[in-house]
């Protein structure tokens, strides 16, 4: 090969794994309907929830692999494999399973949702809603789940509903209900 066929394969090469590092899987939210999978890069800090066979940043979402969290993106050839990231502490996420209820008979069985300790963990519901859950372990072992339900307004604007904290037991079902909306989720046995 020549040397500038080897520099070319080199930079494309390099690209690649550019792109590989700076696009995350932060996030899982599967119904009965689909699966959604939020991405965010690194790069220009845009994250977006999508579901396989849409885009992100170029890449078209493949496959996701629930049983790997892994989820599989395309650009042309270039075909990147990305994990669902890591919690920074160890024990850091929890699964869980459950129901949510955005206004009248408008449930949704939620199969499985990623929710990471300390952070906010936001999934869309539907209808333009989004639900806000941020758990926290506390120094007896249960969890603070603080939640909040973030849906469309009047002129375009975003109203948010809050709710009272709740603390349960890791294991136990934590349930919430504010308006027209509601939600109901058990932690899955690991």
């Amino acid at each position: 090969m020549r040397y500038t066929q080897v520099l070319l394969i080199y930079l494309l090469s390099a690209i690649a794994l550019s792109a590989a590092g700076t696009i995350e899987l932060v996030g899982v939210f599967t119904t009965s309907q689909k699966a959604l999978l939020a991405f965010t890069d690194a790069n220009t800090e845009r994250s977006a929830w999508v579901a396989v066979g849409e885009n992100f940043e170029g890449y078209t979402v493949s496959s996701f692999d629930p049983g790997q969290e892994t989820a599989t993106l395309t650009k042309g050839a270039e075909v990147l494999k990305v994990r669902l990231k890591e919690a920074k502490i160890k024990e850091g996420r929890i699964e869980i399973a459950g129901t949510v209820s955005v206004g009248s008979g408008k449930a949704i069985a939620v199969t499985s949702a990623t929710l990471i300790y300390n952070t906010e963990n936001s999934f869309p519901v539907g209808d333009g809603v989004i639900l806000r859950i941020t758990p926290k372990l506390r120094s007896d072992g249960t969890v603070l789940y603080q939640s909040v339900f973030d849906v469309p307004g009047g002129d375009g604007k975003r109203e948010v509903l809050s709710a009272p904290a709740m603390i349960a037991r890791p294991d136990q079902q934590f349930s919430l209900h504010v308006g027209d909306y509601d939600y109901s989720f058990k932690p899955k046995k690991a």
